[in-house]
């Protein structure tokens, strides 16, 4: 153990150094040692490597000839509130996907994971829509994408698409509800969950659509495209079904925004892991 002499000389020889320093570096230094400094915020959701998990980032100020140490918020911060709000509204599970916790056993399950990462890699602006064959892990890889990129700061929001219509045709008259369709339509990331689920319908043997729905998909879909702003989408119907039962435009959107990201699971209950453990007496 040191002695209070040796605590008291390497505490002066701190000071003196500190004191030749000039105005700006010795607010740096200052500045330096409290973003080094550990929070103790919610690791699990979120290890922001940014601020330590404080939620704030020390910076040096500058106002002509006056130099101060001021604090920010850092970006973690928006990032741990989309998390706190996708647990309150009944997301969390989704919350917990994983790429790495994704299981191959056949081939085209390999192909859908490495689709997934490669998206992750090289995403830019695109899209990702995973489309088809019901209880195949779509909503998994498109969680796992979400969550990856909530960590990467980007503003990530949920929608499950029948609620989200289901919600709309209830606010038909209601003040607030064009500020409800923009929290989807100009989010920095919407994951659409179940596209078009509920809207199409089997009649007899027939696809029947909603056309009330066709339209808010629409209007999703294009405000969207316009804007250029990533769309992560799953959907038991294809590409073709959608273009040809649905809407061409809404096709013909996801289509060219997804480019190589758009992977179709071909319908076979083989694919469909949800009845893989199933024990039948």
């Amino acid at each position: 153990m040191q002695s209070l002499s040796e605590l008291l000389g390497k505490s002066t020889q701190q000071d003196a150094s500190i004191s030749n320093l000039t105005e700006v570096e010795r607010v740096q230094y200052f500045v330096n040692v409290d973003n080094a400094r550990q929070g103790h915020l919610n690791q699990k959701d979120f290890d922001c490597k940014v601020c330590l998990n404080k939620g704030w980032i020390a910076v040096v100020q500058q106002h002509n000839d006056i130099v101060t140490q001021a604090t920010k918020i850092c970006g973690c911060m928006e990032v741990r509130k989309m998390i706190q709000n996708a647990r309150l509204s009944g997301m969390g599970e989704l919350l917990d996907h994983r790429l790495e916790n994704f299981k191959v056993t056949e081939t085209w399950q390999g192909i859908v994971l490495e689709g997934a990462r490669n998206y992750l890699e090289h995403q830019g602006d695109s899209w990702f829509a995973i489309l088809g064959q019901s209880g195949a892990g779509k909503t998994m890889i498109c969680s796992a994408i979400a969550n990856k990129l909530l960590k990467r700061y980007k503003k990530v929001k949920y929608m499950a698409w029948t609620e989200f219509t289901e919600k709309l045709k209830r606010m038909k008259f209601d003040v607030d509800r064009d500020e409800y369709f923009d929290e989807f339509s100009k989010v920095e990331v919407l994951y659409i969950d179940d596209f078009l689920k509920g809207s199409v319908v089997d009649d007899s043997g027939k696809l029947k659509v909603n056309p009330t729905d066709v339209k808010y998909a629409f209007q999703l879909i294009n405000e969207r495209y316009n804007k250029r702003l990533v769309t992560i989408i799953s959907s038991e119907f294809m590409i073709d079904e959608i273009r040809d039962y649905v809407d061409e435009a809404v096709a013909g959107r996801i289509n060219e925004r997804c480019k190589e990201f758009c992977l179709q699971i071909k319908k076979d209950g083989n694919k469909n892991y949800r009845f893989k453990q199933e024990i039948i007496l």
